[in-house]
């Protein structure tokens, strides 16, 4: 699928990486390996990290988002916020979010997609200005380099 505003074909970058033979997806291995045992996750190889992050990407940040873009009483008011701070200028157009047990960025990556969905709604705000900042509190700090390039 290739966005046209800027022609990057997504799902070739991805597919590798989404492929399901052990050879591909050593981090599923170890991780069914951990629950198995009753231990916790290892999280400690960063290249696996970097592999399970990219394979996770869609299903785990597809969660927030249709929570989000849902119709009820909470996810409408988070639309409504999104949509007065994108309305508003200056640092009004900043966002914080934080994030329990989000890995390596996939709210920050849910919510970005949100506000880009809002904005195709509404022609006349930019988003050069709007400036999305994460706080992730996760039990593994092995996930911090991933967040930072996220």
């Amino acid at each position: 699928m290739k966005n046209s505003e800027d022609d990057i074909d997504y799902n070739a970058i991805t597919m590798p990486f989404r492929r399901r033979d052990q050879n591909h997806m050593p981090w599923q291995t170890i991780l069914a390996e951990a629950v198995r045992n009753g231990e916790p996750a290892d999280f400690s190889n960063e290249s696996m990290n970097r592999i399970y992050a990219v394979q996770k990407l869609e299903t785990r940040t597809r969660y927030l988002h249709h929570l989000i873009m849902d119709f009820n009483i909470i996810s409408n008011r988070v639309r409504a916020l999104l949509v007065d701070r994108l309305n508003s200028v200056g640092d009004k157009r900043d966002f914080s979010i934080v994030s329990i047990g989000g890995g390596p960025g996939y709210d920050h990556v849910a919510f970005w997609a949100v506000l880009l969905f809002i904005r195709s709604m509404n022609h006349n705000n930019s988003m050069e200005d709007v400036r999305l900042r994460t706080r992730v509190f996760d039990l593994y700090k092995e996930w911090e380099p991933i967040i930072s390039e996220v």
